[in-house]
């Protein structure tokens, strides 16, 4: 499992002073994209030149507890699912009483930047994908 923290901003609330609903998803993807930069997938380099892109194909979110402007909120990030073409990241968002105050997931699919079909996942990224073992988050 891989985490990170991030405190929310002004930026990141709606009028109410809360965490806009489409921040957690942006916040967990900022997490995902750090934790798999820690394992060697880069996704700058993917873009520019690589052979392959991994587009969302699938996203959720369950929301607990409200996150406030200045919360420093804990993103923990674990892989939840492997299969042939695509996979499934967890992610947990950690009030800073300890709280649980949402869960989010998003589904990524290998496609193949020429040919833009499916693909099967490549070695490479199925090795960053298990480096930590598929933790379960809670």
């Amino acid at each position: 499992m891989y985490t990170a923290v991030r405190t929310i901003t002004l930026r990141d609330a709606d009028a109410a002073g809360v965490l806009f609903f489409a921040r957690y998803l942006s916040l967990a993807h900022d997490a995902y994209e750090e934790m798999m930069a820690s394992r060697g997938i880069r996704f700058g380099d993917m873009l520019h030149t690589g052979t392959y892109i991994l587009p969302v194909i699938r996203t959720g979110c369950e929301y607990r507890v409200p996150l406030k402007i200045g919360d420093a909120v804990e993103i923990r990030v674990a892989i939840a699912e492997i299969r042939r073409r695509s996979y499934t990241v967890a992610y947990e968002m950690v009030a800073p009483d300890g709280r649980l105050a949402a869960t989010c997931h998003t589904t990524h699919v290998a496609v193949d930047k020429i040919s833009r079909k499916s693909m099967p996942l490549p070695d490479e990224l199925i090795a960053a994908l298990r480096a930590d073992g598929m933790d379960r988050l809670r």
